[in-house]
């Protein structure tokens, strides 16, 4: 709607309306002596799609504006006052009664400048998709996140909205079927009574006689104690780079108001149950297949991958994924797609940035392993707060990004050409900067000076006072593998390459050994147990002493007894490579 400057004789004459400074009329009423008459002349234009910039990334992005069968229409009061935008020199004031005089509907004010303003936030990015049939947005903070971005204030009482991605992400979907526990028999079904309370509104939470009372979202013993078993069991190698921990404080809460969350919460602690053997049986593909459903239906809305809900909900099925027989990296492809097209996200902090942080280590994973490329855009981690804090969570982060950038490089290099001496020297430099500046309780509490060099039957001993501190030196010692194993140095031949290349071998096996050592004296902490699964399934072959090999074998069958990590491919692969 745009409104015509020009008054009424000019338009009907079509001319251009050239007002007259310090006068109320124009020039061509005032030559001709006659009123200057400026009514409220309006202009409806029909829109059907918006146009918007969705990043760097993907660029330009349209949204259809198509009304659906489920659309919730707006209930217009009989008495609306529209009020300009303020523009300079012009002071006109539109006011535009209804004729129903009689109505006793208070006045609404309805600012014409909101549109403008919504469509230029980038936090309108989460409510685009329905922006024809927005009347105000809102933000409760008693409901919602403090994560959550801030959008246009809102008169008291404000009409439910809920835009396509929503309506699926914050849908009730009942499982199927029902399981039984190896302990006793319990129903594993959604909570049917949650106020689903979401931060962008729903149908029935945000209306003005909505009774709004949160509750745990469980329904029986059995989903406590999964969600429990979440929070007490899993969280705690998620969030062991995050010093707020989101994932064991924040996700339980959001589980209450967003059921996408809630099924891959309630699916990956079944899963992880049953790894530990606590149960006889898997209890985890009802939750999943519920979560996956709602996610393939949010996948048509080109907007869902900039909701950081949806981002946690997929995180949560690639660590339920990682667990299982076959890792076929479905979901890693996924949390590629979200991560690489909101390049914010990594410095957004709160849940946002925890997230990124969670999904860059499944990522290293994934590349360490295949021996491919980090298929993260690390250039969106460079503004994350981690590079401007110095407690141990950042330092650990810091040696986690140049363990990305190293892989990044080797690989990217390794399949086109070796890494030149240059680059090879520049990551080695960083690496070994971030080692020494580090803080000095960034260590082990002692650690010997031959520790790792010869395997006398057991892992080096090295305590530390956190389980992020190991984590993190395991990081390191992960760094000087790769830089060793692909350094542009090792290329001699002859003796001196033999030499070189002993040499190169023994320092690979020391850093291995420190890696599991930090890991089983560590065993605390569940993160610090995977790098040793992860470095071995990569350079395991470098393994050759035959007590050593066997000490690798107890080592990862413990794993899956001790923390819930399948390691029967990983073993598979070593006494294949040893074999030979």
């Amino acid at each position: 709607m745009r409104q015509r400057s020009g008054c009424k004789a000019c338009r009907e004459r079509h001319i251009k309306c050239v007002r007259l400074r310090d006068s109320d009329k124009c020039k061509y009423c005032a030559d001709r002596k006659r009123p200057c008459i400026r009514g409220n002349a309006f202009r409806f234009r029909p829109v059907t799609a918006v146009k918007f910039n969705a990043g760097e990334d993907v660029g330009s992005a349209e949204q259809s504006l198509e009304f659906q069968g489920s659309q919730t229409w707006v209930d217009i009061p009989r008495s609306i006052r529209f009020v300009a935008p303020n523009t300079e020199g012009d002071e006109d004031t539109l006011d535009i009664e209804a004729e129903e005089a009689t109505s006793a509907t208070p006045e609404v004010p309805y600012h014409l400048s909101n549109t403008t303003a919504f469509e230029d936030s980038e936090a309108s990015l989460y409510n685009i998709a329905d922006r024809s049939s927005i009347a105000s947005l809102h933000r409760t903070e008693s409901l919602a996140s403090h994560d959550l971005p801030a959008l246009i204030e809102s008169p008291p009482h404000p009409l439910p909205f809920l835009p396509p991605i929503h309506n699926v992400l914050h849908s009730q979907v009942s499982p199927s079927q029902s399981m039984n526990t190896g302990t006793g028999s319990n129903k594993i079904s959604p909570p049917q009574d949650i106020n689903h309370i979401s931060p962008f509104g729903s149908s029935t939470a945000f209306s003005p006689t909505a009774s709004l009372n949160p509750r745990w979202p469980v329904n029986n013993q059995y989903e406590a104690g999964l969600l429990h078993h979440f929070i007490v069991y899993c969280t705690p190698w998620i969030d062991v780079c995050d010093s707020r921990c989101h994932f064991e404080k924040e996700i339980p809460r959001r589980a209450a108001h967003f059921p996408v969350i809630l099924s891959g919460v309630l699916g990956l602690a079944a899963r992880h149950l049953w790894l530990m053997g606590k149960v006889n049986t898997d209890h985890s593909s009802p939750y999943i297949d519920q979560c996956l459903q709602a996610l393939i239906v949010a996948l048509e809305d080109p907007l869902a991958h900039w909701d950081e809900n949806f981002l946690v909900a997929v995180i949560l099925l690639r660590l339920h994924e990682e667990m299982g027989d076959a890792d076929e990296q479905c979901h890693h492809l996924g949390t590629a797609r979200i991560l690489n097209s909101i390049s914010s996200f990594a410095a957004d902090g709160g849940l946002r940035e925890s997230a990124s942080w969670v999904s860059l280590r499944q990522h290293i994973y994934v590349s360490l392993t295949t021996q491919q490329p980090v298929s993260l855009s690390l250039e969106n981690y460079r503004h994350s707060s981690t590079f401007c804090e110095y407690d141990d969570h950042a330092w650990a982060n810091r040696i986690i990004f140049l363990f990305a950038t190293v892989l990044q490089h080797v690989f990217v290099h390794n399949a086109v050409g070796s890494l030149s001496k240059d680059r090879w020297a520049e990551l080695d430099t960083d690496v070994e900067e971030w080692n020494k500046t580090k803080p000095w309780t960034f260590s082990p509490l002692f650690v010997d000076e031959i520790a790792g060099k010869e395997f006398n039957g057991s892992w080096p001993s090295l305590p530390t006072a956190a389980g992020v501190v190991a984590v993190g030196l395991q990081y390191f010692h992960l760094c000087k593998i790769l830089l060793t194993i692909y350094s542009p140095h090792a290329s001699l031949v002859g003796l001196a390459g033999l030499r070189q290349r002993k040499s190169t071998d023994a320092t690979i096996r020391r850093h291995i050994r420190m890696v599991i050592g930090y890991g089983v004296s560590n065993s605390h902490c569940g993160n610090a147990m995977f790098q040793g699964s992860h470095i071995l399934s990569a350079c395991g072959a470098y393994i050759v002493d035959k007590n050593e090999q066997e000490a690798c074998v107890e080592y990862l069958k413990g794993l899956q007894n001790q923390i819930g990590w399948r390691t029967d491919k990983v073993l598979c692969d070593l006494q294949e490579q040893w074999s030979n």
